[in-house]
């Protein structure tokens, strides 16, 4: 995979409520279930206690004490309960002898109370349900050898705007699709005299963009190209 999107974390002692990342990849270096002979199967395309379909959960409270599963790379499949959920913890991100520099603190978190339940190298680990429906519930965080901190999936999925593959849906057709995402220039500019424009395009497909291509600048009045790059 290649980086694609991720939600910058606030070092600055705000509030975050995830950390997480997307990757571009295809359907044919990936599958979207958990092994068939160790694992939970297929997760649900609908998070848990989603009735309306709104992407978010109805009642954050109902996932108290709920059953939940998760298969990682380090510990594999691997149950618990949830025993809180909205937790507030300091994650230290950088450490210099025995001092921690650069910490951060995530707040609305699912807390796991079960030894084993993640270790080291199960980070981005999908937890979900337990009940025969396996549906999503969050994204494995961070833990120690008796807890275990997951981001919320609802917070996770709206933020970079995907949904859960649960095979219910044809995968999305190729697209090609350059945007741009930024436009910078001198607000004025003298006759006769030369100016730099800053365009910052971004794939918003799901295609490589195979080749090169020209972004040209044309004049809106007059209908003419003022430049090419």
């Amino acid at each position: 995979a290649t980086p694609f999107a991720f939600k910058p974390i606030d070092f600055s002692g705000g509030p975050n409520t995830f950390d997480a990342a997307l990757g571009l990849t295809t359907a044919a270096s990936t599958d979207n279930a958990s092994p068939a002979d160790d694992g939970y199967g297929q997760p649900n395309t609908h998070i848990y206690g989603d009735a309306n379909s709104d992407g978010v959960f109805d009642d954050v409270n109902a996932l108290l004490g709920l059953p939940v599963q998760k298969f990682g790379r380090t510990t594999k499949l691997t149950r618990g309960q949830i025993t809180g959920i909205n937790g507030t913890v300091t994650v230290c991100y950088e450490v210099i002898s025995i001092f921690c520099v650069k910490a951060a603190t995530f707040t609305n978190q699912f807390i796991i109370d079960a030894a084993g339940f993640s270790g080291g190298g199960d980070s981005g680990s999908l937890i979900v349900s337990d009940d025969g429906t396996a549906s999503p519930v969050a994204l494995l965080f961070a833990g120690s050898s008796t807890q275990t901190i997951a981001n919320r999936i609802d917070f996770v999925l709206n933020f970079f705007g995907v949904t859960i593959d649960g095979g219910n849906n044809p995968p999305p057709a190729p697209v090609t699709d350059v945007a741009i995402t930024s436009v910078s220039a001198p607000a004025s500019v003298a006759q006769g005299s030369s100016a730099n424009v800053v365009v910052t395009i971004r794939n918003a497909g799901n295609q490589n963009i195979a080749g090169s291509f020209d972004v040209t600048l044309q004049d809106a009045t007059d209908g003419v190209a003022i430049g090419t790059q």
